[in-house]
C-alpha cells in the first residue's frame, strides 16, 4: 500500500486574540480592537475544543461534535466549514496546514 502526502488544516486561536470563556460563552478582542461574542452552545463546544487541543482540524470537530450533539454528518460538516471560514474572516482562528502521511491504495503485482 502507497502512502501520499495529503495537508490538513489545524485551527488554532490567533495569537493576537485576547480571550475569555465566561459562563459558556467565549468572548474575544482581535488586534484591529473588535470585540466577539459566541454564546451558542455548539459554537460555544467548537470553541472548547480548539482551545483544549491547542487546535483541531476539521475532521476531529466534526467527529466531536457527533459525539455530543444529533445531527447529520453533512450538515456538521458544512455548518462547521462556514463557522471556522468566518471566525478567520474576523481575525479569531488561524488554520495552519500540516503534512499528514495518507493511506493510498497501490497496484499490486
Amino acid at each position: 500500500m502507497k502512502r501520499s502526502q495529503t495537508s490538513v488544516q489545524t485551527y488554532r486561536i490567533r495569537e493576537d486574540v485576547a480571550f475569555r470563556e465566561v459562563d459558556g460563552a467565549y468572548h474575544f478582542l482581535t488586534s484591529d480592537h473588535r470585540y466577539h461574542c459566541v454564546e451558542d452552545q455548539v459554537g460555544a463546544f467548537v470553541l472548547a475544543q480548539v482551545c483544549s487541543r491547542r487546535g483541531a482540524t476539521l475532521d476531529a470537530l466534526v467527529k466531536a461534535v457527533l459525539s455530543r450533539f444529533e445531527a447529520p454528518e453533512p450538515e456538521v460538516r458544512r455548518d462547521l466549514r462556514a463557522f471556522l471560514t468566518a471566525l478567520q474572516k474576523r481575525k479569531v482562528l488561524t488554520a495552519s496546514r500540516a503534512r499528514q502521511a495518507a493511506k493510498g491504495r497501490g497496484m499490486e503485482a
